[in-house]
């Protein structure tokens, strides 16, 4: 299972938010039970910042797009950072949406001031999301995404 991250970080700030917030989830998934074939994907890692250069953003707009929508049509699950209103983040979260993939917003402090569509497509929100408690729960539901896919086999038999 893949796990797109939709995130701004274009700043310094953001982008050591984003480390913080993949390193904990990272952490926090990999201590449950049936959460090893989980891969989080961070589009940073494969299209460049290009927000500093207007002329290279222009030339490879498109071609990040794809890249980006390419890395999306992998994915079974994004996960949404609604802070600082990031045109791309809602572009991914409306791509994701058509797609059938669902949607989990996170937030620093609350999701409840992100735009009403965003919270209208979203399956579910995290509040505070660096917090162990909230990092947990939706590592938790990371997995039970991930259960849902494989179907019953999965799932332990009862006696």
């Amino acid at each position: 299972m893949h796990v797109y991250i939709a995130h701004p970080a274009f700043t310094e700030t953001q982008t050591e938010f984003k480390k913080r917030f993949i390193a904990g989830l990272k952490e926090h998934i990999g201590r449950l039970k049936h959460c090893e074939p989980i891969t989080i994907v961070d589009p940073f890692q494969y299209a460049p910042n290009m927000e500093g250069s207007v002329e290279h953003k222009i030339a490879l707009s498109k071609q990040i797009k794809e890249t980006c929508l390419k890395l999306l049509d992998q994915c079974n699950l994004l996960i949404a950072l609604v802070d600082d209103n990031d045109t791309g983040t809602a572009f991914e979260a409306g791509y994701a949406h058509h797609n059938n993939i669902p949607i989990v917003l996170v937030s620093q402090d609350t999701c409840d001031t992100a735009n009403a569509m965003l919270l209208g497509s979203a399956h579910a929100r995290f509040d505070n999301v660096l917090d162990e408690t909230q990092l947990s729960q939706l590592a938790s539901l990371v997995e039970w995404h991930y259960l849902h896919l494989q179907g019953p086999r999965l799932i332990p038999e009862t006696e």
